[in-house]
C-alpha cells in the first residue's frame, strides 16, 4: 500500500541520514582546523558547482 511504501521510505531516509551524520560531523570538525584554507575546487569532482557557476554568470551579465 501507498502508506507501507511511504513508511519505508522514511525508515531509509533516515537511516541514510544517520549514516551521514558522523561524515558531515568530521567535515565540519576539519573546515573549523586553522590549516583549512578553504578547499579547492576539482572540475572533474565538483561538475554541478561549476555548471551552477556558469549558469549564475551567464544570469548576472545578462542582466548587466
Amino acid at each position: 500500500t501507498l502508506s507501507s511504501s511511504s513508511a519505508a521510505s522514511d525508515v531509509y531516509k533516515r537511516q541514510v541520514f544517520e549514516e551521514d551524520i558522523f561524515v558531515v560531523e568530521g567535515m565540519q570538525k576539519g573546515r573549523h582546523a586553522k590549516s583549512f584554507d578553504g578547499g579547492r575546487f576539482s572540475p572533474v569532482m565538483d561538475e554541478p558547482t561549476h555548471v551552477f557557476h556558469d549558469w549564475y554568470a551567464r544570469k548576472i551579465l545578462s542582466a548587466i
